[in-house]
């Protein structure tokens, strides 16, 4: 619990934490985390089993963050979460990450199997977020045609998801309300994109470089369309994934490089979409788009 503070946390493991209330008018939110008016940063961690309950509109399975009318997204600052283990989270919104108000920076996270009784593994409401080399899979959504991977609620500030993996959760996988949102999917993969997002407010959405085939997991068998189905999570990329290669390094935003990878951070020609960077140098297949084995993904 966080509270005007400015707090860093690394190599932790954080896990079957439980925030509820006897009284139903009262909302507990942040199962593993919670931070108001605070700034955090948190890397190599685990954030695991930790559930909000017994209340209404519990926020936050995982993280809880939120900037109230007595401070400013300036005055705190950015949050910074960084190769962390977001899994088996519970909450009625957010189940792996519930942002208010604030800025935050997603790298190289894999947030998996967390349920929401609503909606979004990741729930941003009016926030500036960026959400870069991260997976986002086999999260559940249990309200009808519930977004189980993003949900978007006026962002006017736009929140940018880039060599990232959005797949195999309940679908919609982005949803929005309470316009205008804006949101920028780039050097990604997700579903279909007609079946990928609800478009019930009114949404700016970008999509650039792309790809809407199956990332082709090591152990996709794992996951189904409602989440996964066991605790065996292996979503290292196979040698066949057409998110190996397909990735960028940097990207400007404001003069600023949010991405920053040099050519010792990757294997390879170009970045992995993901949290994990792939061991496999090349895609192998055959280049030739008049063969009956063409893979428009190969490099080798």
């Amino acid at each position: 619990y966080f509270k005007g503070s400015s707090t860093e946390i690394n190599g932790s493991l954080i896990e079957g934490n439980h925030a509820s209330s006897d009284n139903e008018s009262i909302a507990y939110n942040g199962g593993g985390i919670y931070s108001l008016n605070s700034t955090i940063n948190i890397t190599n961690t685990q954030i695991l089993n930790n559930n909000t309950g017994g209340s209404i509109n519990e926020n936050g399975g995982g993280i809880f963050i939120d900037i109230d009318e007595t401070s400013s997204r300036e005055q705190q600052g950015t949050n910074y979460f960084t190769n962390l283990e977001i899994r088996g989270n519970k909450s009625e919104f957010g189940s792996g990450i519930y942002i208010q108000d604030a800025s935050a920076v997603i790298r190289n996270c894999v947030i998996s199997g967390n349920v929401s009784e609503q909606k979004g593994a990741i729930y941003n409401v009016h926030s500036d977020v960026k959400v870069i080399n991260t997976t986002i899979a086999g999260n559940t959504a249990q309200s009808a045609n519930a977004a189980g991977g993003i949900f978007c609620r006026n962002v006017v500030e736009e929140m940018y998801v880039i060599n990232s993996i959005i797949y195999f959760n309940s679908t919609p996988e982005f949803d929005f309300d309470q316009g205008p949102n804006y949101l920028t999917v780039l050097n990604s993969a997700f579903p279909d994109e007609t079946d990928s997002y609800n478009n019930n407010a009114e949404v700016n959405l970008t999509l650039i470089d792309n790809t809407f085939e199956d990332p082709e997991f090591e152990e996709e068998d794992v996951i189904s369309g409602n989440g996964l189905q066991v605790t065996d999570y292996n979503l290292n990329l196979s040698g066949d994934s057409p998110c190996i290669n397909t990735g960028i390094a940097s990207y400007i935003l404001e003069d600023v490089d949010i991405i920053g990878l040099t050519e010792d951070d990757y294997v390879g020609p170009f970045p992995d979409m993901g949290a994990y960077e792939s061991l496999y140098e090349d895609l192998a297949g055959c280049m030739d788009d008049t063969a009956c084995n063409y893979n428009e993904f190969a490099t080798a």
